[in-house]
């Protein structure tokens, strides 16, 4: 028995480096096999069914490893999602569904690994039991207390009145229509929407709307999300403040209540991966683009760049040199005086950028712009 516990655990240590690639193809999965998923509830989702996977994939990893027979401890992550799933509208049977294909991924990563971990077969056998038992037990235990919090906080949900307005916003962005009366906004004039993600959200886009003295309807989200929409078509200033703020353009009409919002979503969540507080969506247009599809994002992102995608302080030498040297218009003595360097070592650091990427700088140039821009923002480049 004790082989076979050392086998299990060795399993285990295999799947943890792994956690990263295991969470994006569950969100990949997630988003092939739920229609109900569109654009913006997976923005709006895509942050709490991140944490959730890696919560459960950690825990469920600590506990094959030594907490077998112990009663299931459900991450907090996960009754967090829930809560969410319930704010964005999300249903029970969805919620359920999520965790089926997370379910059968990791099952499906586990019995790949073991060919290569245990080399006897009876060995291997013995340990796969051990191991989809355990994941069952595990993703059953997990199940039951987070349809408890779902079920909890939907009731809360029908309850508020403040949740009733949420439901409006949700009905007019999924193409419901209400008259100023009904919403305590106009829908036919102008519209600029405003996503904040951080502390009292609610109660900055508030004072937000205050000082720009404009008609305004703000609704508190999920989370520490809020969404608004200002009647105006002005630039916003922005406080400095702890909230991650995503600002949408200037639109008219219904439809343009529903497409500013849609950037707004957008535009801060690239303000949240970035780690900004502050983004316009006419600003970040690019780094938005690579929420559409981020597995694809990330290929692209590893293809054009290679192992210059790979974190390090030598590699982010040289990837900001790149970069601004192709936001210079290819002027080296520009980029040198940006980077407070001589033009010879941006040369040096050119040169080893197309040792490394095997082609000329300046033959990529659009995709490589690209390629920095959406690395940044999905983490790649700090090992995230």
């Amino acid at each position: 028995m004790q082989h076979v516990d050392a086998a299990v655990n060795e399993l285990a240590d295999a799947l943890g480096p792994q956690i990263d690639e295991l969470v994006d193809e569950v969100m990949h999965r997630i988003r092939e096999q739920l229609p109900v998923l569109d654009e913006r509830l997976r923005l709006q989702l895509d942050a709490p069914m991140r944490r959730s996977a890696h919560g459960l994939l950690h825990g469920a990893l600590a506990a094959m490893r030594s907490r077998r027979h112990d009663p299931v401890e459900t991450p907090v992550e996960a009754t967090e999602e829930a809560r969410a799933a319930v704010r964005a509208g999300l249903g029970l049977s969805d919620l359920l569904t999520m965790y089926r294909i997370g379910h059968q991924i990791c099952l499906d990563r586990s019995m790949v690994l073991a060919a290569t971990t245990v080399a006897d077969a009876r060995l291997r056998a013995e340990v796969l039991r051990i191991t989809s038992r355990f994941q069952f037990a595990y993703v059953d235990g997990v199940v039951q207390q987070v349809v408890a919090a779902f079920e909890r906080e939907r009731d809360d949900y029908v309850r508020s009145n403040a949740r009733r307005d949420v439901q409006r916003v949700r009905d007019v962005l999924g193409g419901a229509h209400f008259d100023a009366g009904e919403l305590g906004y106009d829908l036919l004039g102008p519209h600029r929407a405003v996503v904040a993600d951080g502390p009292h959200a609610v109660a900055e886009l508030r004072q937000l709307a205050q000082r720009a003295q404009v008609r305004s309807l703000v609704v508190a989200a999920d989370g520490e999300a809020a969404w608004a929409w200002l009647a105006t078509t002005r630039d916003l200033e922005l406080p400095d403040s702890p909230v991650h703020f995503g600002t949408g353009d200037a639109q008219e009409g219904p439809d343009g209540f529903r497409e500013s919002h849609r950037q707004a979503v957008l535009a801060c969540t690239v303000a949240v991966r970035g780690g900004v507080r502050r983004c316009r969506y006419d600003d970040v247009t690019v780094e938005a683009a690579a929420f559409g599809d981020e597995t694809a994002a990330r290929r692209f992102v590893i293809r054009e760049l290679g192992t210059l995608a790979q974190p390090g302080e030598r590699n982010q030498r040289l990837r900001t040199t790149m970069s601004i040297y192709l936001d210079s218009g290819h002027n080296a003595a520009t980029a040198a005086d940006r980077l407070a360097i001589t033009d010879r070592t941006v040369a040096y650091r050119l040169r080893t950028c197309e040792e490394i990427l095997g082609r000329p700088v300046a033959g990529r140039a659009a995709e490589l712009q690209v390629a920095l821009r959406w690395g940044a923002v999905l983490g790649l480049f700090d090992g995230s």
